[in-house]
């Protein structure tokens, strides 16, 4: 007797192991391919998926040159340097939305991936954005577009930001 309940009981124990082998264990990690973290061995999610747009979210204090061309006075350039704070806001895993305290109080949508951000929207109050690239390297971003200006003038605008903490 004593036999008989010795087998069935290994038999019911390789059973839940196998069950537990099979279904219950698994590599844990980010499963989302969008996550900058993604691990395409992981079979089960635990949450800490980090996507481009959380990486780029926050305040920052930017420096920017710019050099302000007169459209109808091409000899006519001047340089101006501008301090102060714009803020990356979080919309979904890929978007953020910009928001610039400028006499308009901008806000421009843009996409992002691991490194670069791109705006989706090219035209603010100030005018229409273009060339625009801004690449991050650890917690600064440096930027380079150029905006027209009512078609008086054409400002290029150089810059680094630095996230706050």
């Amino acid at each position: 007797m004593y036999m008989k309940y010795l087998k069935k009981s290994i038999y019911l124990f390789a059973i839940l192991s196998g069950v537990l082998l099979f279904t219950g264990c698994g590599r844990q990690g980010c499963t989302s391919s969008d996550g900058i973290n993604f691990d395409p061995e992981a079979k089960n999610d635990d949450g800490t998926c980090i996507f481009p747009s959380d990486v780029f979210a926050g305040v920052y204090a930017y420096n920017d040159t710019i050099v302000r061309r007169y459209n109808n006075f091409p000899d006519s350039v001047n340089t101006l340097y501008k301090s102060d704070t714009f803020i990356l806001y979080l919309l979904e895993n890929k978007l953020v939305s910009w928001k610039q305290y400028t006499e308009c109080n901008d806000t421009i949508k843009c996409s992002v991936t691991a490194t670069n951000l791109d705006i989706e929207t090219g035209y603010n109050c100030n005018g229409l954005w273009d060339n625009f690239t801004m690449v991050r390297s650890g917690n600064s971003l440096v930027y380079n577009y150029r905006i027209g200006v009512g078609g008086l003038t054409t400002d290029e605008i150089r810059g680094v930001a630095t996230k706050q903490p």
